[in-house]
């Protein structure tokens, strides 16, 4: 079977927004990747976004606007190369035949619409009907006329001029100088009217005025351009404030802006509130509000002046880096962003600073990428740890493969040492819960129950999972179980008393485990035997087995039918059906996966109102068997990477396993299988967990120290475990068996220079603190990479390198460690051998010796010199590699001794000692951008992957398209998988080669693969054992044909791809393939 290609961070957020009226409403519309969500601002609504329609596109968006034509309002989107006008539905109203687009922009003339499309090289394209352009287009009815190109030039952005006839065109030409024209239209055809100078320094926005020409914002300077037959001056009267200075030359004025936080940034988006004032926001976050006081005089013949009376800029806060900035009414905006939150925002006029109303979530682009299976807990799959950002803010992301916001309600103290905590209601027996809100548990010690509390778990109340003492009383010693009986827990107004309570007590020591059921029926376990008492008697069934073995007496019903199972120690696992009449042996298994013994085994329901038997073994394997008809009809099964799971408990519905100081649990949804998530982390060790109830998610957790506290569960849709700053997080580093975490964080320290400087931080990966860090304030640290434990240099565990790229030479590459939970400089740590020239590097990574690459490619060996280190250069072939050198991103040693060079202009080299480079791919096919060297796994030698601007992922012969520029490539050697970052924030994971021993489903897949449009590609030519499939979409597929076998066993598969073995018996389809295929 092949490989599975999975999502683990969908990309969210494209930082494309407009704004247009529908009838009496003002839509606000944001694009999110392939989707465009319309919103209604309310202020009496905790959310204020209100959501509406949405529309939804094949491909991703990548330009948005909106435009006024024939009376109304129109919203247009571009994607997949087509024009498509949203304002209600996606109607295409033509094609585009450029393959990337950046933007879009739209001027309406006399009963025409133009649109104008900037990419790689600019056009003008007009929308008509048949050529009938005084006639509204009908969708079915419109084409698109290619008008013509403006030249050779990489447009940044556009604007039209207020009378809408003429259009401002910021660019960039061949010779990299960026500069401004205006073009109008001449018998449909765009023509170039207005070319002004260049500019000294790159602007970055272009606004409309309302005189009729331009402003054009740079990151030090505004320049104010004219309109047609028009001139820009000053007054003899114009003072220049503190902050603003102004002059003319050659018709333009030009203003030089001196607020220190503008000076260094580069502005990114703008929206009009009126004539006079604009919004701006910047690079760094930053978002001014700019004043301009213009006196129009009109002339004779069109002529006209336009003279400055006063400019000021004016901080109101910071918000985001936005990509699109749209006012929506009054003080209200929305800046959407694609590298950071975006945001909805007010401004109060009386005093304006900028207030935050919302957030909405997005992804900026990944920067690197970390993964930990190494906690002092359970783990099934790695945590992963994402730097995203740009420009100047960023964030710091743990990602686990579920995780669930958790909140700790409230606590008691519980003195004796031996207490356990047993639920008494509710009872769960069926698979649904009690009506009424409240849940009981007891105290039991030495087989008494000496307290009853009574705790909370209405979601209405202010203070769910309150804990008090009841008044109820169980007596009585040598009790083994005990619960609410059913008639009381089903009466909404039934008023309980100490009766309702049912115990089963041991009067000896020949019962072993008890439990009591429904009715005040019970099971246990006597003399060799499983005994089910009834209100009609007691029926019995002799266990073939040692009785001292046994481990779980567990039951559920199931149609009013009681399912039970007798789990041993040594791996057995006995499966009884019962009734008033008899009690029947149905089948028995046992764990044979490396002859493992079992922790506990129980049953319980899933979201489908079926059975399904959990196991947890002894190496920590996670098995669960799906039974219809008492039968067992499919499995899964998720391997440990670290820790046992020390006790599972289960209400039936909800199961929880933990160890010392993890909870993890299992959680009925949408599958058959139940789906593993990360619950809860103590610092304190865990004595055992109760499910309370999975109305609210709630469980009680006992601790050794004797607190018992209560933790609410809630499935997590945003983000908690998360750092956001104006900084940028850029690298991440996650030190093997240990839970922690070393990330960098750059900074621009505004009040020295607008110098750059780096931290290098301390986290606990498990609880996302801070717990140090280093900062000197000086220096910038571009990579980080461990050192792997050697001895005889007194490397320890924890110690990793760093490089230094603002100091000299032998200052490189200084080495840290982890010490007392502190980062700590290694002292006298020197690098001999100085290059020809001055070098910087951009990454680094250790095989033997440390590899660094940048405008150089180095190899250099540490060496344990007195009182420290020596690092000692040895240059790998410089000479050679400096003709194929340009700059350096990415260094990969391999196995046979060579190195994988990623350079930024030339592509991606191999190079063995004393051997020129030899160049990987096509550079004018794919750029790659990030590269990766799987090492040999089995039969299989090491190969390369690379990911290219594109979104291509290159792997042996396949190529999977994921319609972004991969950023990041990491290797995961505990389970052979891949992880993928991409430029618009999607995370994904390529796991290893997976084993299914009896089922031919990769039969199924490959007709999936060619039936459904996937957004994903392979070669033809790549055989069943080596190709690709998107895990997610052929699961959609077959839910949506409702093949419900097939769809079990391929639930089954996705869980157990990279984690165990699906070892289950499997049927053939009930279908020819050839009429499955057809019907697909």
């Amino acid at each position: 079977m092949g490989r599975l290609i999975h999502t683990i961070q969908r990309p969210q957020g494209y930082g494309l927004a407009a704004v247009y009226r529908q009838d009496e409403y003002q839509l606000l519309a944001i694009a999110d990747r392939c989707t465009i969500q319309h919103y209604i601002f309310d202020s009496t609504n905790p959310e204020y976004l209100c959501s509406e329609h949405a529309i939804k596109l094949r491909s991703p968006i990548v330009a948005l606007t909106s435009a006024k034509y024939n009376g109304r309002d129109r919203l247009f989107a571009i994607a997949d190369n087509k024009i498509y006008e949203c304002s209600m539905n996606a109607q295409v109203w033509g094609h585009i035949e450029e393959t990337t687009q950046r933007g879009v922009d739209s001027t309406v003339g006399h009963h025409r619409l133009h649109l104008l499309v900037y990419g790689e090289n600019a056009s003008v394209i007009r929308v008509t009907s048949d050529g009938r352009v005084f006639k509204y287009p009908y969708a079915r009815k419109s084409q698109t006329v290619f008008l013509g190109s403006l030249g050779c030039i990489q447009v940044k952005l556009t604007a039209t001029l207020e009378d809408n006839q003429t259009v401002a065109v910021l660019y960039s030409g061949y010779d990299l100088t960026s500069s401004l024209l205006y073009f109008s239209f001449e018998k449909e055809n765009p023509r170039i009217i207005h070319q002004f100078a260049s500019f000294v320094e790159a602007p970055s926005l272009i606004i409309p005025m309302n005189y009729g020409g331009v402003m054009v914002l740079s990151n030090s300077k505004a320049y104010l351009f004219p309109g047609l037959n028009q001139t820009c001056d000053l007054p003899d009267t114009y003072v220049d404030s503190s902050s603003t200075r102004a002059s003319v030359s050659k018709g333009v004025v030009t203003i030089d802006i001196g607020l220190p936080p503008y000076v260094y940034s580069l502005f990114t988006a703008y929206t009009k509130i009126d004539d006079t004032r604009f919004l701006v926001t910047t690079d760094s976050g930053q978002t001014a509000l700019i004043f301009v006081d213009l006196l129009f005089t009109p002339g004779r013949f069109g002529q006209s002046s336009m003279l400055l009376k006063s400019f000021t800029v004016l901080d109101v806060g910071k918000s985001t880096v936005a990509n699109s900035l749209v006012h929506i009414q009054d003080n209200i905006f929305y800046a959407a962003s694609r590298f950071s939150q975006s945001v909805l925002f007010s401004i109060q006029p009386e005093d304006p600073t900028l207030r935050i109303l919302s957030f909405m979530p997005s992804s900026p682009p990944v920067l690197d990428l970390a993964y930990s299976y190494n906690t002092d807990s359970i783990r099934y799959a790695p945590d992963i740890f994402v730097c995203q950002g740009s420009y100047h803010n960023g964030e710091l992301r743990k990602i686990t493969y579920n995780t669930w916001r958790t909140t700790v309600l409230s606590s008691i103290q519980i003195n004796e040492p031996f207490a356990e905590i047993i639920r008494l209601l509710p009872t769960n027996y069926l698979g649904y819960h009690s009506l009424d809100s409240r849940v009981y548990v007891g105290i039991m010690n030495a087989s008494e129950i000496s307290r009853i509390y009574e705790i909370e778990d209405d979601g209405l109340l202010k203070k769910p999972g309150a804990i008090k003492l009841s008044n109820f009383s169980i007596d009585g010693t040598g009790i083994s179980d005990a619960k609410m009986d059913e008639k009381g827990e089903f009466e909404w107004d039934r008023v309980w008393t100490n009766d309702d309570f049912c115990a089963f007590k041991v009067r000896n020591d020949d019962i072993k485990f008890a439990r009591v059921m429904r009715f005040r029926d019970t099971i246990h376990i006597k003399g060799g035997h499983l005994v089910l008492t009834t209100q009609g008697g007691e029926l019995s069934v002799k266990l073939n087995h040692d009785e001292a073995l046994v481990c779980s007496l567990q039951f559920v019903y199931f149609r009013d039918e009681p399912y039970i199972i007798v789990a041993y120690s040594d791996g057995h696992v006995l499966f009884y059906s019962g009734s008033h009449h008899q009690l029947k042996h149905r089948w028995s298994l046992t764990c044979s996966i490396r002859k493992a013994g079992l922790v506990g085994a129980l049953l319980c329901l899933n979201n489908k109102n079926s059975i399904v038997l959990v196991m947890v073994d002894t190496h920590g394997t996670i098995y669960q068997h799906l039974i219809r008809r008492g039968n067992i009809v499919d499995s899964c099964v998720w391997i440990s990477k670290n820790g046992v799971p020390t006790g599972m408990n289960s209400d039936g519905l909800l199961v929880v396993m933990y160890d010392d100081h993890k909870v993890i649990g299992l959680v009925p949804k949408s599958d058959y299988f139940l789906e593993l998530a990360d619950f809860f982390y103590s610092p304190k060790v865990i004595k055992s967990v109760t499910v309370l109830l999975l109305y609210n998610y709630m469980f009680g957790v006992l601790l050794r120290d004797g607190t018992f506290f209560t933790v609410r569960l809630k499935d997590k849709t945003d983000v908690d475990d998360a750092h956001f700053a104006d900084q940028l997080w850029t690298k991440a580093l996650s030190i093997k068996n240990t839970p922690y975490l070393i990330c960098i964080k750059n900074d621009i320290a505004s009040s020295n220079g607008f110098k750059r400087s780096s931290t290098i931080n301390l986290l606990d990966g498990r609880s996302m603190k801070i717990l140090d860090t280093f900062a000197d304030g000086e220096h910038l640290y571009t990579d980080i990479c461990l050192l792997p434990e050697d001895k005889s240099l007194e490397i320890g565990a924890q110690y990793f390198v760093a490089i230094q790229d603002d100091g000299p030479w032998s200052q490189k590459f200084p080495i840290f460690k982890v010490e007392d939970f502190k980062v700590k400089a290694v002292a006298n740590v020197m690098a001999e051998g100085v290059p020809l020239r001055n070098v910087s590097f951009t990454s680094i990574v250790f095989s033997d010796k440390l590899y660094a690459i940048g405008n150089e490619l180095v190899s250099i060996e540490l060496e344990k010199v007195e009182n420290g280190y020596r690092w000692v250069h040895e240059g790998h072939d410089s000479a050679k590699t400096k003709r194929m050198l340009q700059y350096g991103m990415q260094v990969c040693p391999t196995q046979l001794g060579g190195v994988v060079y990623l350079d930024s202009f030339h592509g991606a080299f191999l190079q063995f000692p004393n051997e020129m480079p030899r160049r990987i791919g096509s550079l004018t096919e794919m750029l790659y951008t990030a590269i990766c060297v799987v090492p040999p796994i089995g039969d299989e030698p090491e190969y390369i992957v690379a990911g290219d601007t594109y979104g291509r992922v290159y792997f042996r012969q396949n190529t999977i398209m994921l319609h972004s520029q991969i950023n990041v490539l990491k290797y995961i050697e505990e389970d052979g998988s891949l992880l993928i970052g991409t430029l618009d924030g999607g995370i994904y994971r390529l796991t290893s080669q997976a084993t299914l021993e009896t089922y031919k489903i990769r039969k199924l897949y490959g007709t999936c693969t060619k039936t459904f449009n996937l957004p994903y590609e392979q070669n033809s030519d790549v055989s069943e054992d080596r190709a690709i499939y998107p895990s997610m979409y052929i699961e959609a597929a077959l839910k949506r044909r409702d093949i419900a076998k097939d769809f079990i066993r391929l639930a089954a598969f996705n869980s157990s791809s990279d984690k165990g073995v699906n070892k289950t018996k499997a049927s053939h389809l009930k279908m020819p393939m050839e009429k499955f295929i057809d019907e697909f």
